[in-house]
């Protein structure tokens, strides 16, 4: 069973709210010139509601047993030997289900999913959360190039 611990608390509050202040200025920006914005925040509320009920009765009344939760460890493992075999870890996200290559056997053998249909949605979540962070990096590198060139624009 899993137990909440303090992070997941203050991560969840945390996002929560970010994500409430963000549409209190969204709702309050768009009101006027659209009216049926007057609905937003309550169903956005409903929306976090549905969604915070639907994770806890997922993590606490089926135990971690579904799908979902296979997914997520499939690609963190998957993610996490990137950093070690990115070679490998590339010709997995790109081979077909329930094919045998002695190069990735030591990680597909690792896989829950891999013998699947399934198999299709962990290489796609993989490349997405590995390509990521090098969107994250060069998007990074973009605003320091940017912030640099507007210090080196504004008079002194």
């Amino acid at each position: 069973m899993y137990e909440l611990t303090i992070f997941d608390l203050l991560s969840a509050s945390l996002w929560i709210l970010i994500i409430g202040i963000y549409s209190y200025f969204h709702y309050h920006y768009n009101i006027r010139e659209r009216p049926y914005y007057k609905y937003y925040l309550y169903g956005l509320s409903a929306k976090m509601f549905g969604g915070i009920c639907f994770a806890l009765i997922y993590s606490f009344y089926y135990d971690y047993t579904g799908d979902t939760f296979v997914y997520y460890s499939d690609i963190q493992k998957l993610f996490s030997l990137f950093y070690s075999e990115p070679v490998n870890v590339i010709k997995v996200i790109f081979q077909e289900a329930e094919t045998f290559n002695p190069d990735t056997h030591h990680i597909t053998s690792q896989l829950l999913f891999f013998k699947s249909a399934y198999f299709f949605c962990i290489n796609f979540l993989s490349f997405a959360n590995i390509s990521h962070y090098f969107f994250l990096i060069i998007s990074i590198y973009n605003c320091e190039i940017t912030f640099q060139t507007n210090r080196l624009s504004m008079p002194s």
